[in-house]
């Protein structure tokens, strides 16, 4: 079975350069829309007359009626062409092992097409940790809704991920479990799948916006809730294994991919635990004021809150650090206030600007001035 500890126990902490001038869209001459010429005799006498008046050029007597419907159809078709996107232009991650017996997190930073960032935090082994690490992201960015319902693509691949781990604990007697958070940036949009106590959150005008749900007994009245409502043991603010002494084996967190030890009958003679892999989803609008998002396991928040890491990573952003370098010092920092986990730290900034010719992100937005290639998931 699981070792008690493996996840430590939770506290309850509390929740650039500058964006490139966008370029104006230009309409090509096929796609400018012809001015409706005025066929009643009435409304061509009119305008002549003002043009004769000097109220309009004479040039303009057949389309006078109907320019300003033009000008405004031309401001809407230009509008349109101009879609808003997001510039992912650093970012870096940093993961120490810390104090404990053994390094569980992994991370993946991916910035081409749809650029893609998740932090693993396992726990009980490696395997699963490392299993999302190669996989979660091919699933998401394959899903057919990725587009157009990109929450369900997140839903649905975590979910089948944990189905697939399990299978395959089956037949290698794994126990290993994994909280996570990931984030895509899909055009102007953040969209945020989280399971756990790995947390996100994002930088706007200086002020953190969480964007992740914590899973946990101790600072969730909904999870104590549904975990109660299913039956399931509770010790000390933790999950209580269903068959055996929660005093011995127990778990931090409501939700977690793999586990098996809480999930599959032959562990549990049938009980039920009130462990969960389904995700919290969400999706962000962003705006001009939005900066960076930083994600990090539990390692990170248990001894910094939101407000002190917005401001240890504002402050040296200003000072032109780049992502990887202020990642590794928010690392140290968190250790050096005492984090006895395992600590991870992804900083990932951004920018606005306008794609005028397509639904996909440019190309030459997936650069990195990070320390770190998208080959190093280590």
């Amino acid at each position: 079975m699981s070792h008690p500890n493996d996840k430590s126990p939770e506290t309850n902490s509390p929740p650039h350069p500058p964006p490139t001038e966008p370029k104006k869209a230009r309409l090509s001459s096929k796609e400018k829309p012809a001015p409706a010429v005025c066929d009643s005799p009435d409304m061509k006498d009119a305008t002549a007359e003002k043009a004769k008046s000097g109220k309009l050029p004479a040039r303009n007597v057949s389309h006078a009626c109907n320019q300003q419907d033009a000008e405004q159809c031309l401001q809407r078709v230009s509008s349109a062409k101009r879609r808003a996107f997001v510039r992912v232009f650093d970012y870096g991650a940093t993961a120490e092992q810390g104090n404990r017996r053994t390094m569980e997190d992994q991370h993946i930073m991916l910035a081409e097409g749809i650029p893609f960032f998740g932090v693993y935090d396992g726990h009980g082994g490696t395997a699963c940790a490392e299993y999302l690490r190669d996989n979660l992201h091919t699933w998401i960015l394959s899903h057919a809704e990725v587009r157009t319902n990109p929450e369900k693509a997140i839903f649905d691949s975590i979910v089948e991920a944990d189905r697939k781990f399990l299978s395959e604990t089956d037949e290698t007697s794994n126990e290993s479990g994994c909280v996570c958070a990931v984030v895509l940036v899909l055009e102007d949009k953040l969209v945020i799948g989280n399971v756990g106590d790995t947390e996100a959150i994002l930088c706007r005008s200086g002020k953190p916006i969480l964007l992740t749900t914590k899973h946990n007994l101790s600072s969730n009245p909904d999870e104590l809730e549904r975990v109660r409502g299913v039956g399931g043991r509770i010790f000390q603010n933790r999950v209580g294994h269903p068959k055996f002494n929660p005093s011995v084996i127990s778990l931090a967190v409501t939700r977690a991919i793999g586990d098996a030890g809480y999930k599959l009958d032959e562990y549990t003679d049938g009980k039920p635990s009130g462990v969960i892999a389904e995700p919290s989803t969400k999706t962000v609008q962003l705006t001009n004021e939005d900066e960076y998002v930083v994600i990090g396991c539990d390692g990170l928040w248990d001894v910094m809150t939101y407000e002190d890491v917005t401001k240890f990573c504002c402050e040296r952003l200003k000072s032109n650090q780049n992502a990887q370098s202020v990642a590794e010092e928010l690392v140290r920092a968190a250790l050096n206030n005492g984090s006895n986990d395992n600590v991870t730290a992804m900083l990932v900034r951004l920018n606005r600007g306008v794609n005028r010719n397509s639904h996909e992100f440019l190309p030459e937005a997936a650069v990195s001035t990070s320390s770190r290639n998208l080959t190093d998931y280590s």
